[in-house]
């Protein structure tokens, strides 16, 4: 699948298709956090979900604000994201339902080309 830039900074649009990897939005967030949730349960099913969702507010208040997030994007449905912390890949995470399809890969792609400056 080529890859081409978009006029729009920073997004990187799929030819094949309506896929595209661009910066997080504020719109994003519930989304985002709604990824966040799932794929941290499915994960660490050691781990009760209410200590995942007791976490919530301090993903949207604190931890996604203060890093460079990305959303990757299909059809207009946020399949995943990540977020950059400095130069530290400080979250990755696909939807569930969407993991290994290559949504991971191209995330890491893409953050591994903005740190590489």
């Amino acid at each position: 699948m080529a890859c081409r830039r978009s006029r729009a900074a920073d997004a990187v649009v799929m030819s094949a298709g309506t896929t595209m990897i661009r910066p997080f939005e504020s719109s994003d967030m519930n989304d985002v956090l709604d990824i966040w949730l799932r794929a941290s349960v499915q994960a660490h099913s050691f781990v009760d979900r209410e200590f995942w969702e007791s976490k919530a507010d301090d993903m949207r208040e604190i931890y996604i604000p203060a890093s460079d997030t990305y959303v990757f994007m299909e059809d207009d449905i946020i399949k995943g994201f990540f977020s950059l912390h400095g130069n530290t890949l400080a979250a990755m995470f696909v939807a569930p339902d969407f993991q290994g399809n290559g949504i991971g890969r191209q995330l890491m792609k893409k953050a591994t080309s903005l740190r590489r400056k």
